[in-house]
């Protein structure tokens, strides 16, 4: 609504290694400008990257966590002075990764 995205992705990985090798890819190639890093307990290693878009026109965030093998990937973009809230992102990355786990059988 209003030009906001959330984009999911999970990649299933041949082991923890993997997983946290793909989260580690995955954050250094995120395009957020002026970003702002904060941990996050969700997951195991969950960040919350927020910031803007490269050209500056939007608000952009990304959480990532790995659980086991799976990393996980949750993107949110929107109008440039209204940026997901922490805790929303939070609840949001907390339900991906129930989901993971209640797909993994842990």
């Amino acid at each position: 609504r209003d030009g906001r995205t959330i984009t999911d992705s999970v990649w299933m990985l041949a082991d923890p290694a993997a997983a946290t090798a793909a989260i580690t890819q995955a954050r250094s190639a995120v395009e957020i400008a002026n970003q702002k890093l904060e941990s996050v307990a969700v997951g195991t290693g969950g960040q919350l990257i927020s910031g803007t878009s490269p050209d500056g026109t939007k608000s952009r965030s990304m959480l990532s966590l790995t659980e086991g093998t799976a990393a996980s990937t949750i993107e949110f973009s929107g109008p440039l002075n209204d940026h997901v809230p922490t805790d929303v992102a939070i609840e949001i990355g907390s339900a991906q990764d129930a989901l993971i786990k209640s797909k993994m059988g842990t």
